[in-house]
């Protein structure tokens, strides 16, 4: 998993969102903000440098008292092969998130 090197995020309705781990043009992820409303919900498009593919991103927080649970939907890939690819993104990603934290 490559590290970030670059974050640019501007978290309002049509704010960009750019991440990068200077792993080259197809690492980049562009993006705007579609919603978002604080502190439950963040929706974005998803598009990784250099292919034509947008998706959305939906991102929910779910407060439970003493854990927060952060539910994570994504959806309009063209194919199974991309869909396959960002599901296995998301789960590297997220199960490094409590170390991160």
């Amino acid at each position: 998993m490559d590290p970030v090197t670059a974050l640019e995020m501007d978290a309002v309705v049509g704010g960009v969102l750019r991440v990068s781990t200077g792993a080259g043009l197809t690492s980049d992820l562009w993006g705007r903000f579609l919603t978002v409303e604080r502190p439950t919900r963040l929706r974005y498009t998803w598009r990784w440098g250099g292919f034509d593919e947008e998706s959305i991103v939906e991102v929910l927080f779910h407060d439970l008292e003493d854990v927060t649970v952060v539910e994570v939907n994504h959806a309009g890939f063209l194919d199974d092969t991309s869909r396959r690819n960002n599901l296995e993104g998301w789960v590297r990603y997220l199960d490094s998130l409590p170390a991160f934290l």
